[in-house]
């Protein structure tokens, strides 16, 4: 294999139930319970009930539950349907560092798996601990999507392989195996958040758990990966065009990365957050919304993003919305709040909100 799969695994085999603080245990069930409330508010959005459609045609010995209905199908299929209903209204926590994650993406594994398997609640929370510490860990060490132009789905579907393998508890050489055909078959492009955007935004991570789960369930039956998946000629660093080094994972004394995760309060981008607090402060300063004639934003380049693009002015779908830095401040100014219900249709498309958009 190679010394990036290697750290990954040694660190996972050996990461225990009991080496974990009282504060990270509070922090995970807490972060859970967001998550699923986030999977409940979605659970009628048209992703996650395209993919209930594809779960119910499918089952096994060992199924896992998809979350919200009581549905069984496969560990992996339950892995997409939950993360997509956990990611879809982009209300999930968020990690923020030189890149950028949602790490509730790994619960859709980890719950998928858990049930599959019908593991106790201190395995559960295990891994979602070592999911979020993995990830977050990954994106701190480089930051592919923002760098190189992959998406965020790149480490998603490696840090769920690890905690996969780790709930399936297979052995060093077969988690290894397990990372290694997740990482080599399931490399996401960035364009998935660009332009006018659609619903594999809430979908990629949740596909790449979904192959991640695959992989494990693979792994665990002796299917082998490739060799040096990282390091080799033609692995993951050379054809995503950077190298990078593994910082310190959590534990002992090293802070575990789940204690810098933000929960959200507002259902859209998080870089749009501290506009829209704006806009709510300056709001009751404004006798009449109708009589505003220009709105300055200053914003660093994250926020930028929001608004680089055509679609963020005019957004024709509920996606782009939520990533419309022009909208969530329009809405805010209009509505007094941001809200779940304003991103229908008639919301963004209101002649008024466009026309505050500008």
């Amino acid at each position: 294999m190679d010394r990036l799969v290697d750290q990954l695994t040694d660190y996972a085999m050996g990461l225990s139930y009991e080496d974990l603080p009282g504060d990270v245990l509070t922090r995970a069930k807490k972060l859970t319970l967001d998550s699923i409330g986030c999977s409940f508010g979605a659970y009628d959005s048209p992703p996650a009930e395209i993919a209930r459609r594809i779960c119910s045609s499918v089952s096994c010995p060992k199924p896992a539950m998809v979350l919200g209905g009581g549905q069984e199908t496969t560990p992996d299929l339950a892995a997409f349907a939950n993360g997509i209903m956990i990611r879809y209204l982009d209300y999930s926590d968020v990690y923020w560092s030189t890149g950028v994650c949602h790490p509730s993406d790994m619960l859709g594994p980890v719950l998928a798996v858990a049930d599959s398997l019908r593991v106790d609640g201190k395995s559960t929370i295990l891994g979602t601990v070592l999911g979020y510490e993995i990830l977050c860990c990954l994106v701190d060490s480089e930051a592919v999507r923002d760098r190189r132009g992959w998406d965020q789905a790149v480490y998603g579907g490696i840090a769920a392989a690890v905690v996969a393998s780790k709930l399936l508890q297979l052995s060093a050489i077969q988690m290894k195996h397990a990372v290694s055909l997740a990482a080599s078959s399931h490399l996401t492009v960035g364009q998935v958040r660009s332009g006018e955007i659609s619903h594999w935004k809430g979908c990629s991570v949740a596909n790449a758990s979904r192959n991640a789960v695959f992989s494990a369930l693979l792994a665990a039956e002796g299917m082998t990966g490739p060799d040096q998946v990282f390091e080799g000629r033609t692995g993951v660093f050379n054809a995503t065009g950077g190298r990078f080094e593994l910082l310190p994972l959590g534990g002992e004394q090293n802070l575990y990365r789940m204690m810098s995760v933000r929960v959200k309060p507002y259902p859209s981008g998080y870089p749009s957050h501290t506009a829209i607090e704006a806009a709510l402060k300056v709001r009751t300063q404004i006798p009449e919304i109708d009589q505003i004639e220009k709105i300055n934003i200053r914003a660093a380049k994250g926020g930028m993003g929001y608004a680089s693009d055509a679609s963020r002015w005019s957004p024709e779908t509920r996606e782009s919305a939520d990533h419309s830095l022009p909208f969530t401040v329009a809405l805010a100014l209009l509505e007094g709040s941001v809200e779940i219900r304003h991103f229908k249709d008639e919301y963004f498309k209101l002649p008024i909100v466009r026309k505050l958009m500008g």
